[in-house]
């Protein structure tokens, strides 16, 4: 008859080699949903459309009397907004972030009330791409947990 002798001790250790397995698929999924988001987000806009929707009289006339926003008229895209986005690991996650200091306006902000209706239809939205992202990071994290 054979006998074997299991502790708890040997419990411990196998629970934790599995839990840092789990927390490390979890930090892929994660990797991965963030980068989807956004590589969404890295889609330039469509060309403006007419006539503007200005957010205000006040808004158009600074645009005039700036010569918009010192870009000049008609401004052109300098690419800056979608170079501004990067995401940074965190500890127990990761962070996106856009660092234009127009981004909500152009993006409406993570709660996506802030983007100008100059932009409209035009820009992604944040807080769309992330739902998108959110609603698949599931998926994600199940695909990291068989790999």
């Amino acid at each position: 008859m054979r006998t074997e002798t299991v502790n708890a001790a040997d419990f411990a250790k196998l629970f934790d080699g599995i839990a840092a397995e789990v927390n490390a698929a979890c930090l892929r999924g994660m990797k991965t949903t963030i980068e989807k988001i956004k590589t969404e987000m890295d889609k330039p806009g469509k060309p403006i459309t007419y006539p503007v929707q200005w957010d205000s009289e006040k808004q158009r006339r600074a645009f005039f009397s700036t010569n918009g926003f010192g870009r000049g008229i008609p401004t052109k895209r300098t690419g800056a907004y979608l170079a501004a986005r990067s995401i940074t690991a965190v500890e127990n996650g990761y962070l996106m972030r856009n660092t234009a200091p127009y981004a909500m306006f152009v993006s409406g902000g993570s709660y996506g009330n802030t983007q100008s209706r100059i932009h409209r239809g035009r820009w992604n939205k944040l807080n769309d791409a992330i739902d998108a992202g959110l609603a698949g990071m599931k998926a994600d994290i199940l695909s990291e947990l068989k790999a």
